[in-house]
């Protein structure tokens, strides 16, 4: 009985705690671009973006430092592509979705920063 009487007099405590570390990562708001393209995006495409990875050359990934290769897509389609991800033609995915762990502000930020990879002509 005394370890129960313990446990329930503990229980608030610990369920604050819990709350408290749940609401941090909720508050701390939206990634820098870089970051979110370090842990989403470099694997395949790169740090500079060229696709140079030997998953991005098996993949045939574009790259993105070409500003001709920029000029080929329009925001919406790189929006679209990290909201529905990629599938390859026999419907197996070869880019996920981030939808699940980016805002929509983290997105439209996502795209300026892909657009700033071009290299001057």
């Amino acid at each position: 009985m005394k370890k129960l009487t313990t446990l329930l007099a503990l229980a608030p405590a610990v369920l604050g705690l819990n709350t408290a570390v749940l609401s941090a990562g909720e508050n701390e708001g939206p990634r820098e671009p870089a970051e979110n393209w370090r842990q989403h995006c470099q694997r395949c495409h790169g740090a500079d973006g060229s696709g140079s990875t030997r998953i991005g050359q098996r993949l045939g990934l574009r790259d993105y430092t070409d500003a001709e290769v920029q000029k080929e897509f329009t925001d919406e389609e790189i929006i679209k592509i990290i909201k529905e991800g990629v599938k390859d033609a026999r419907g197996r995915e070869v880019k996920p979705s981030y939808t699940d762990v980016m805002s929509e502000e983290e997105i439209k930020a996502m795209v300026v920063y892909i657009r700033s990879m071009a290299k001057e002509e």
